[in-house]
């Protein structure tokens, strides 16, 4: 007998993932939940990840095209995950059970929304649950735009010292292309800015 391959373990749910009605139940649910979250605008699908036989065994990260701060991540689970006060969780009976966390309450990237409230003008540009969110600040003391990336790890210390090396190296005429100057790295967010 033939085994079944992961993809095909998993077709029926993916089918179900990809539904245009299944996207707006999980946005009506997370609307509810977080009424100042507007439900009018189709939001977007910016991530997906499967992990067969993880769990979750899949992400989904939606974000609303108005305010790149409104992002829901929602992950699916065979089994019920542990409750936590500040997600929704709920069965299905197609998938399992799902969980939506609202966009700053990352449990690993605990400083991000500190940094989100202290500074203005903040445009998140790329977000990865767990791992790392990408911000633009449009005003600063600086001329121009200015970019962060905050790591749920301090792997972000030393691409600071890479990128000075590499600013250094473009500087001296060692490179074809130009380099941004990199500012600072700030381990108490463990932020590269």
């Amino acid at each position: 007998m033939r085994s079944r391959s992961v993809f095909e373990r998993y077709r029926e749910r993916l089918n179900v993932l990809v539904e245009k009605s299944w996207s707006r139940k999980i946005i009506d649910m997370a609307v509810q939940r977080w009424p100042d979250w507007d439900h009018s605008f189709v939001w977007k699908r910016s991530f997906g990840r499967l992990d067969p036989g993880g769990s979750p065994y899949a992400a989904i990260l939606y974000e609303h095209p108005q305010c790149s701060r409104n992002i829901c991540f929602v992950e699916i689970f065979d089994d019920q995950p542990l409750a936590d006060r500040k997600t929704i969780q709920y069965f299905d009976s197609s998938l399992g059970w799902l969980q939506l966390r609202r966009f700053p309450d990352d449990p690993c990237l605990t400083k991000l929304a500190g940094v989100l409230e202290d500074v203005e003008d903040l445009e998140v540009l790329r977000y990865r649950p767990y791992k790392r969110c990408t911000f633009r600040v449009s005003k600063s003391n600086r001329s121009g735009q200015v970019f962060g990336k905050m790591f749920a790890d301090k792997r972000g210390e030393q691409i600071y010292r890479e990128s000075i090396a590499l600013w250094e190296a473009a500087n001296d005429g060692q490179l074809q292309f130009a380099v941004a100057e990199p500012m600072a790295w700030d381990p108490s967010t463990d932020t590269l800015w």
